[in-house]
């Protein structure tokens, strides 16, 4: 096996990821994430014994800080045992780490099936818009056991309704996050595809199913993730003050559609914006579940000076218990998590890494032309400031990432080729593809 068909198999595999992760689910009752790090694990073995060059950038340098970081500050704080091969399957931040790696790995150019990429991608996304909306219906289908539970337990394993239920379309098997880590991104990249060959209708219509299935998920962070997809249109398309308005338009009419498409099949979305967005029947953003992330910063602010320069550790305290009172199961908010638990010279090293990152693929984007991936990670960081989730280890993330390198790969190519004219949208394969 070379360097380019382990490369192929991770994109394949991360892309094909919710639909494998049902059978990861039923066949081995194990969650999928798990057996992804240990493929992580066995990959970067390979990689270390046949890479000839692996390139510790930045971001890398300081990820692997951050790692080394933590690690250290769980065993000297946290009073947990843990085995060895626990943490070589079930850590998530390792199995980034060697993600990061070896995707620092030099690798030559190699050809990738793009249309068979997209059309996948396509698949996917319309099955995930089926299945949401059947949802609406019949709140369980397709959803993972498991999930249900999880669910049913956090509302005090009372019976629940259709609309309190959280829809995860196909994503429940892959875990928490799906709609906003694993699905956007790959609506991301396929309105990407659209916008640089000029079909602008089909990337308005990809955006409107985002921005559909984010709503009728009910996770107020995947529509504003969803809807921020739309700035991606301004990098393939003059800026000026008619276009603007144009996009503003389009965004108004595709909510105006989406307002009146969803009570055409059924589903009430009077009831959808009252007691989701607007918590009414909770009493309002200020007793609802968005209470959570003022209680976060509310907390914070008590407990955050009593260990501020190392933070506590992984680990929920007696403190932090005491001071939620039952009211939420930890700090909403990403980042103050980050800080209360790694303190500020753990949360200074991961801020570092992510900027680098963040640099990184932002001025990748302006080399090959694709701004898919870029939008992807800031969706990831704005996440984080309403859940608590640091380690973006999901499959939407790392195809998008996987993707970015890629496409640099194939534009170097293009460039270097002097007997094909460079093409800054490269790789070229795309615009012949769809």
């Amino acid at each position: 096996m070379n360097n380019s068909s382990v490369f192929k198999f991770l994109i394949y595999y991360f892309l094909l990821f919710p639909l494998f992760a049902v059978f990861t689910v039923k066949l081995l009752g194990s969650p999928p994430r798990n057996l992804t790090g240990l493929m992580m694990i066995v990959l970067i073995f390979f990689v270390l014994l046949n890479a000839k060059l692996i390139v510790y950038s930045r971001f890398l340098q300081f990820y692997m800080l951050f790692f080394v970081y933590i690690s250290i500050l769980n065993i000297v704080k946290v009073n947990s045992e843990i085995s060895f091969f626990k943490f070589l399957y079930a850590n998530t931040g390792l199995h980034f780490l060697l993600f990061l790696i070896f995707i620092q790995w030099d690798i030559k150019y190699f050809w990738l099936n793009l249309k068979l990429i997209h059309q996948l991608l396509v698949f996917i996304i319309i099955l995930s818009a089926i299945v949401i909306i059947v949802q609406q219906f019949i709140p369980t289908f397709f959803v993972n056991p498991r999930y249900i539970k999880a669910w049913m337990e956090m509302k005090g394993g009372s019976l629940f309704q259709a609309e309190e239920l959280r829809s995860p379309s196909i994503f429940s098997w892959a875990g928490t996050m799906g709609i906003g880590l694993i699905f956007l991104p790959f609506v991301a990249v396929v309105v990407n595809n659209y916008l640089i060959i000029k079909k602008n209708r089909l990337a308005y219509l990809f955006l409107f199913l985002g921005l559909l299935v984010a709503i009728l998920s009910k996770g107020r962070w995947a529509m504003i993730n969803a809807g921020i997809l739309f700035a991606m249109i301004f990098h393939y398309n003059k800026v000026h003050l008619g276009r603007t308005i144009k996009i503003v338009f389009i965004i108004a009419l595709a909510l105006v559609g989406i307002y009146y498409l969803l009570p055409f099949i059924g589903i009430n979305v009077n009831k959808l914006i009252a007691d989701r967005i607007l918590e009414t029947s909770n009493g309002g953003l200020k007793e609802g579940s968005a209470s959570s992330r003022i209680l976060a910063f509310e907390v914070f602010f008590r407990l955050f000076p009593k260990a501020p320069v190392f933070g506590v550790g992984s680990q929920i305290t007696n403190d932090l218990i005491k001071e939620l009172a039952g009211r939420s199961s930890q700090l909403h908010v990403g980042y103050l998590s980050l800080l209360y638990y790694y303190g500020i010279i753990g949360g200074l090293i991961y801020f570092v890494f992510i900027y680098y990152l963040t640099k990184t693929l932002f001025r990748n984007a302006k080399i090959h032309g694709y701004y898919s991936p870029l939008y992807s990670w800031i969706g990831f960081l704005l996440a984080n400031l309403t859940l608590n989730f640091i380690i973006p280890f999901e499959a939407g993330i790392l195809l998008v990432l996987l993707l970015d390198k890629y496409y640099l790969i194939a534009h170097r190519e293009k460039t270097l080729n002097l007997s094909v004219k460079p093409n800054p949208s490269m790789p070229q394969q795309i615009l012949d593809a769809i």
